[in-house]
């Protein structure tokens, strides 16, 4: 069923929304009677008319005064603009004007302050790397500053840097000693009393050579200890039994001084130059099974040559005896042909070379392997090499090559391996070629003595024919 429309609902509802307003204005209606809803509808009318009547007046005289205040705005705003192009203007001809000065001002003391900056900066790095810094330091920040400034140097800036370098002079012609805190070996602070040859060399208490740090100006001990004067130990060991050496004695005694040309840097890298154990230990694995294999060699060749000088020595007394001697070969081979003296020629032959044939692998014993040893080596030094450089391109691969130290490691294995393979194998093939040389020798003297007795031999039995 539908439902009907009620056409006093709107109404209705209208009077409920401005039932409130109207209560305010007048006053209330009987409930139920439609006058007095009219009348409160029309009274609500009213007063949302007049209510906008006065939002309208006032939005007209708030627009008043926007229009005024903007209309203020807009002439303050041409004045700015008016005002900032003025400031453009003038600030374009001080720039310019500040130009022509600049130049002036650069044609004017341009050499002189590039010669002075210049000077400042030699004057200041050859300060800051001088041991004489060591002793005084805080020299080279003055000069530091002076070649830093932009403006002209006055008098007694150019004095400062006059006295400077007088002062390095001065300096560099004496041997001074101070008490200065010196970084030992284990990285401990400790104070010495250092002495200064100039600006080339410092020791310490213990005449070792100091080094300075760079970043820090601070002296230290290196880690490893070069020794520049041992070869004028040596010739003061050697002099005395030199027969020219003794010649007239010196009028003033002298003791030899290490000096460091290079103000201390040569110290520094002679420091980090590896030792021969670090140097073979950068080969690796691969440079310990070389230097293994080389230690093998030495010991099979060292073998092999006592036993062939032993050999040959007992040979050359057996050469002078007539006695068989059963501890050399051919102390057996006459042996043999003691024992078979009563057999003819070519029996007699083929026994001694029997016996020859027996000889032979105990003279050439170990021979073989020492020649392997001298292949295997250098095959060894070139997978080190192969290895190292792998290594090499995997530092670039991950690091680049920004960093020469991290490519060093692969580098240093594949030279290393390489090297020690040719120090094995090169003594390696020079023994051996003596060695086989030495056993031939022995060999042939056995062939010798072998012919020597078949023919013997056979002008024995050549004899004995002829008699009977």
């Amino acid at each position: 069923m539908t439902p009907r429309f009620d056409p006093c609902l709107p109404l209705l509802l209208l009077g409920l929304v401005l039932g409130p307003a109207a209560a305010e204005t007048g006053p209330a209606a009987p409930d139920g009677s439609l006058e007095a809803l009219l009348a409160q509808v029309q009274q609500a009318r009213a007063a949302a008319q007049l209510a906008d009547a006065e939002r309208e007046q006032r939005f007209l005289a708030e627009q008043a005064s926007q229009q005024q205040r903007l209309e203020a705005l807009a002439a303050s705003l041409e004045a700015e603009q008016a005002r900032g192009e003025s400031l453009r203007e003038a600030f374009s001809l001080q720039r310019d004007r500040l130009a022509e000065l600049d130049a002036g001002l650069e044609a004017r003391t341009g050499e002189l302050l590039g010669l002075v900056r210049q000077h400042a900066r030699e004057t200041a790095a050859l300060l800051r790397d001088s041991l004489v810094s060591a002793q005084l330091p805080g020299r080279a920040d003055a000069l530091a500053d002076l070649a830093e400034q932009d403006h002209v140097p006055t008098i007694i800036e150019l004095e400062d840097l006059w006295l400077a370098q007088q002062r390095e002079m001065t300096e560099a012609a004496q041997v001074v000693s101070w008490p200065a805190l010196v970084i030992g070996v284990d990285g401990a602070m400790r104070e010495q009393r250092v002495t200064r040859v100039g600006p080339f060399t410092a020791l310490g208490e213990t005449g070792r050579l100091l080094a300075r740090l760079k970043e820090s100006g601070q002296l230290y001990e290196p880690r490893r200890r070069p020794d520049p004067l041992r070869w004028e130990r040596w010739r003061a060991r050697i002099l005395p039994w030199w027969p020219l050496a003794h010649g007239p004695p010196a009028a003033v005694a002298t003791t030899p001084l290490p000096v460091d040309p290079t103000r201390g840097a040569l110290v520094a890298l002679l420091a980090q130059v590896p030792q021969p154990l670090e140097r073979i230990a950068q080969g690796r694995l691969v440079g310990w099974i070389i230097i293994a294999l080389g230690a093998l060699g030495l010991i099979l060749a060292l073998e092999r040559l006592l036993v062939l000088g032993s050999v040959d020595r007992r040979m050359r007394r057996q050469q002078r005896s007539d006695v068989p001697d059963a501890r050399n070969p051919l102390g057996r081979m006459l042996a043999v042909y003691r024992d078979n003296a009563s057999v003819d020629p070519e029996t007699l032959g083929l026994m001694l070379d029997e016996t020859i044939i027996k000889e032979t692998p105990r003279l050439q014993r170990g021979l073989s392997a020492l020649r392997i040893l001298a292949m295997i080596a250098p095959l060894l030094g070139l997978l080190g090499t192969v290895t190292g450089l792998i290594e090499t391109f995997q530092a670039i691969t991950l690091f680049g090559t920004g960093d020469p130290k991290l490519m060093a490691g692969g580098i240093s294995q594949a030279l290393v391996t390489t090297v020690l393979g040719l120090i094995v194998a090169i003594p390696l093939i020079l023994i051996h070629a003596g060695l086989l040389g030495r056993s031939r020798r022995l060999i042939e003297t056995l062939d010798q003595q072998s012919a020597a007795l078949v023919a013997r031999q056979a002008e024995r039995t050549g004899v004995s024919g002829v008699l009977a």
